[in-house]
């Protein structure tokens, strides 16, 4: 995944091909995305890069100019990496083209509930607007809607999806059903709309995309 980021070319090293990250560039990342999981995009900063990395503040700015450079780095890095784990279940899954829907819908309600602010930066229109570019955000969130939206045409195609409405607008109604339960688990609301817990909450909802794909 890591072909996805771009370096600044002033950090790539000699013999290195721009666009692909340093191993300290890859260490710096990973701290930074453990103090975004602890404390949120607010509390990651230079300061709290630099003293999760055991560097001096100076140290971390050899490799980001500013915050501003260092979150559109930790927003690509957190899109690549869902990128990747949902084309992995897209080829991957033996269940078929609904098992493999099921199982890609499941992990976007994982990452939702178990990363809360990754999903905010990478969903959250009021954060993400901060972090990059507009045409960057919507090219890299339209390549996860389109991983969906073909498997979609793949089943109708193979009879394992119903055929009645069109692809796109099944994929609405489906991703609709889990950015609302996703945006639920992030809020922590949970115990506003219903009783049971996150288990349950998470297994009722993709009980609900099973059953508006099965075939008519």
């Amino acid at each position: 995944m890591s072909e996805m980021f771009e370096t600044r070319r002033g950090t790539v090293p000699k013999g290195r091909i721009p666009g692909e990250l340093t191993d300290r560039q890859k260490d710096l990342l990973d701290a930074a995305v453990r103090v975004l999981d602890r404390s949120g995009i607010d509390g990651v900063t230079m300061r709290t890069l630099a003293q999760e990395s055991n560097l001096s503040p100076m140290a971390a700015y050899k490799h980001y100019e500013n915050q501003r450079d260092l979150y559109i780095a930790i927003w690509r890095f957190c899109m690549d990496e869902l990128r990747g784990q949902v084309m992995e279940l897209a080829r991957s899954s033996g269940a078929g083209t609904r098992g493999a829907l099921r199982a890609i819908m499941g992990h976007f309600l994982y990452f939702a509930r178990e990363y809360p602010h990754r999903f905010k930066l990478l969903f959250d229109h009021a954060v993400i607007n901060d972090v990059g570019s507009a045409w960057e955000i919507e090219s890299r969130r339209l390549e996860l809607r389109d991983v969906v939206l073909s498997m979609i045409m793949a089943g109708q195609q193979n009879g394992q999806v119903r055929r009645d409405l069109s692809a796109d607008e099944m994929l609405g109604v489906v991703l609709s059903l889990v950015q609302g339960a996703s945006n639920i688990f992030v809020s922590g609301r949970l115990s506003d709309v219903t009783t049971a817990g996150p288990s349950e909450m998470r297994e009722a909802i993709l009980n609900a995309v099973s059953e508006y794909l099965a075939p008519r």
